[in-house]
């Protein structure tokens, strides 16, 4: 690959307000920016950002090291020790950092050890990548649900206008068939009460469908909980059913 092929970092982004520590590393290439994507040790590609988002860039910080990176490196992450500090490098960097780090926010550590336990599996020096499992469960981490296959973050914000962002992206970009897509936007389109909230959402694990089911179901929990909005029995299942529905309408057209 040319030059390019080559993402600089330019900073990073809070997508979750709830746990401000761990951010998303920003790339720039040709005036636009990009998050990558991948593995837990191993950039496949990179997303465009939408612009919405821009305003919550954390540049970097003066003296720090630069990365250009390109698809096939090894994955960075990027961690705030301190408001508008961010510290970047790769697994085996964060493995070390975090045995010596220390806090009293118990939401934090459960998230410390969820993620190192994440890339436990994670061999050092190389870009060697292994079937990431799956997060392991955590009931009182807010947010976080799972099936069989898949594992996402939900995370609310009222107030907005039924906007869905899964992981970093639009949910058209994330998803590209119909189908999955309609099993979550059904919710919103045929619920009022959800047409002022956005939804960010991270989610990882599993095919598109198992995915999308996964979403929903945080959706409806994490409305019910923070709106003490009862949904009627049946409600999620009702809603996948009419979007199944509509993609055998559409797959027929």
């Amino acid at each position: 690959m040319g030059n390019n092929d080559t993402y600089t970092l330019i900073g990073s982004i809070n997508l979750f307000d709830l746990i401000p520590n761990f951010v998303y590393p920003v790339f720039k290439k040709n005036g636009r920016w990009y998050f990558q994507d991948g593995s837990r040790d191993q950039i496949k590609e990179f997303v465009l950002i939408k612009e919405s988002v821009y305003s919550r860039l954390i540049p970097l910080n003066g003296g720090q090291f630069v990365y250009s990176l390109k698809a096939g490196a090894k994955a960075l992450y990027g961690f705030q020790s301190e408001p508008g500090l961010v510290i970047y490098g790769d697994s085996s960097y964060f493995r070390e950092f975090f045995s010596t780090f220390n806090t009293n926010d118990v939401l934090l550590q459960k998230k410390i050890d969820s993620f190192l336990a994440d890339i436990s599996h994670l061999e050092d020096g190389n870009n060697i990548v292994t079937p990431v499992p799956p997060i392991p469960f955590v009931p009182d981490i807010k947010g976080l649900y799972h099936n069989k296959q898949s594992c996402a973050h939900v995370f609310l914000k009222q107030g907005g206008t039924g906007e869905i962002t899964i992981n970093g992206r639009t949910i058209e970009q994330h998803f590209k068939k119909e189908y999955p897509r309609s099993i979550i936007s059904q919710l919103i389109e045929n619920n009022t009460s959800l047409s002022n909230i956005d939804f960010y959402v991270t989610v990882r694990g599993g095919n598109a469908i198992s995915q999308a089911n996964v979403i929903r179901q945080g959706i409806l929990k994490e409305v019910e909980k923070e709106t003490r909005t009862s949904f009627p029995t049946g409600y999620s299942s009702r809603y996948k059913a009419l979007a199944r529905k509509k993609a055998i309408r559409i797959k027929k057209k």
